[in-house]
């Protein structure tokens, strides 16, 4: 990977002015008559304001190669190559890369709650560069980096580079092979949690991975710390002390009680939608109100801004902000054709957050309360579909850790049918996920 930074170089230092200026992962090679169905995968470069020095740092496993241009239009550079032009097949098979879910993360920091454990955060610098690739990658080279007689050269990567459909992947399988080497096993239920067992002590230290940013946490800090360590000498990465943040929830940690929001992340909502200065209100949708389909024709513009709206609200609901799953869920059925209506009760939502911008999740490990579940349904109150809506939730250390609300796939014939549904859901699903972890 490479960076860049100004600096007050000197002539001596400039290189030859035909140089080629590559990223060291890649070499070039002549387009070979060999490989036909290659497509060549063109290049982007990514260009910053202008500064009078700049000098460019290759970060390679043999050391630190650093150029300087004297007069560079280039203040800074990424090298990213045009993912869109690859060809499924081809170019690339599997592009799917797992990721921990919210859930799982909620329910490791209740479980921290009642172990009083610690919590250590880093973030992994350039992850998607690490990747080795199964495949044959060419590329173009950008614009203004051809040397002169060799314009028909292109680059074979050896390595991964942004904007690759593939990156994501084959950075989770080089992840998961220097987890294995420091003593780090898979959890099968969720494949962004990675589990350590000292033989000898019993200690336990459990690493929470969600592409390049990471939570390690155990009952031993200094064994915690010594993990982690070792994962850093691995990957350049930022040692960020205690973890504060993750997922875009605020972590505070207050005696034995862990505190999860998104207070940030909802005030930059509210100032995006003008609704910093709104009347607040005190519950997510008026009282008794149900959304009826609108039957005239679309407008671009409200369903534009209907659907930037349900989807901050949509991260919200998912994160920290349970009490709003069922008005969001019911609101985003209506998401390929809304009214005004519809806007305006998503709206009223962002009233009402504005009201209670200062939720949390509190998960009390002091009281020492174990895993409790709860579900309930109504029975046929969709007016358009007549589906019942199931909702659920799962308690631990005091405070819920997943949340579902949702319209039931079929028809009830009965309130009983409706509420069994729901319980045969519950158990199926959440509960079966949180029992295997």
């Amino acid at each position: 990977m490479y960076s860049t930074r100004r600096t007050s170089g000197s002539h001596s230092a400039l290189p030859p002015p035909d140089s080629v200026l590559l990223p060291p992962a890649s070499v070039l090679i002549p387009p070979d008559s060999s490989f036909p169905h290659r497509r060549i995968p063109d290049s982007r470069l990514i260009v910053a304001p202008r500064v009078p020095h700049v000098t460019i740092q290759f970060f390679t496993r043999q050391g630190l190669l650093r150029l300087v241009l004297f007069g560079s239009p280039l203040a800074s550079f990424v090298l990213v190559a045009k993912g869109f032009s690859q060809v499924e097949g081809i170019d690339f098979d599997e592009i799917f890369s797992p990721v921990v879910r919210y859930e799982t993360v909620r329910l490791m920091f209740a479980t921290a709650a009642l172990e009083n454990w610690c919590f250590l955060a880093l973030d992994v610098v350039s992850a998607f560069l690490y990747g080795k690739f199964d495949e044959e990658i060419y590329m173009q080279l950008p614009e203004g980096f051809m040397q002169k007689g060799q314009e028909r050269k292109v680059l074979r990567l050896k390595r991964s580079l942004y904007g690759l459909k593939q990156a994501a992947l084959s950075w989770w399988k080089e992840l998961q092979a220097s987890m294995k080497t420091i003593g780090f096993k898979r959890l099968f239920a969720d494949a962004g949690i990675f589990i350590h067992r000292n033989k000898e002590t019993g200690l336990i230290v459990i690493a929470i991975i969600y592409v390049d940013d990471g939570i390690f946490m155990g009952p031993d800090r200094a064994y915690a710390q010594k993990k982690k360590a070792e994962f850093m000498v691995k990957w350049e990465c930022r040692d960020l002390g205690n973890a504060k943040e993750f997922l875009g929830m605020r972590i505070r940690k207050i005696g034995h009680k862990i505190l999860l929001d998104q207070v940030l992340y909802l005030t930059k909502v509210l100032e995006r939608f003008g609704m910093t200065n709104a009347k607040i209100a005190y519950t997510p949708l008026p009282t008794g109100w149900q959304p009826t389909e609108n039957t005239a024709p679309g407008n671009s513009q409200i369903r534009s801004k209907f659907q930037q709206v349900i989807g901050s609200l949509l991260y919200l609901m998912i994160g920290t902000r349970p009490d709003i799953s069922y008005a969001v869920v019911k609101l985003s059925q209506h998401s390929a054709n809304p009214s005004q209506e519809h806007l305006d009760k998503a709206l009223y939502i962002c009233r009402y957050l504005l009201e209670t911008r200062n939720y949390a999740l509190v998960y009390n490990g002091a009281l020492n309360q174990g895993l409790e579940a709860y579900t309930d349904s109504d029975w046929a109150a969709d007016t358009i579909k007549r589906r019942s809506q199931t909702g659920y939730f799962m308690v631990l250390a005091s405070c819920i850790v997943c949340w579902v609300s949702r319209a039931q796939k079929t028809v009830a014939l009965s309130s009983t049918e409706a509420e069994i549904h729901g319980s045969v859901r519950l158990l199926s699903t959440s509960h079966v996920d949180l029992e295997s972890l």
